[in-house]
């Protein structure tokens, strides 16, 4: 019937509603912790390297110990936000999968 329609449809409204709320609220909460693990692990490893002997410091110049440090810190960053994928991307492939089948009959 006609309002069966529209509760369905009212419905699948909501659900993607909430669920766009809730992945950009997972999204900012992974980068703020990427951010947070990025700077951490910046100033630690320039705090080590200005305590270094004048006589090791001489042998890196400052701009690449910077760019290096720089590089490695926005790997740390890029894997807090994406690990989540390792566990629960098996877990979307395993829901998609039994539901295709539901889906088909199969």
């Amino acid at each position: 019937t006609t309002e069966l329609g529209v509760m369905l449809a009212v419905a699948l409204f909501v659900v993607a509603l909430v669920q766009t709320l809730a992945l950009n609220q997972f999204i900012i909460g992974s980068f703020r912790s990427g951010v947070l693990v990025r700077d951490t692990a910046t100033a630690l490893t320039l705090d080590t390297a200005a305590r270094l002997p004048a006589l090791h410091a001489q042998s890196w110049p400052p701009g690449k110990v910077a760019s290096l440090v720089s590089t490695d810190a926005q790997k740390l960053l890029d894997f807090v936000v994406f690990a989540h994928n390792l566990w629960a991307g098996p877990f979307m492939l395993t829901g998609v999968t039994y539901l295709l089948h539901q889906q088909l009959g199969l």
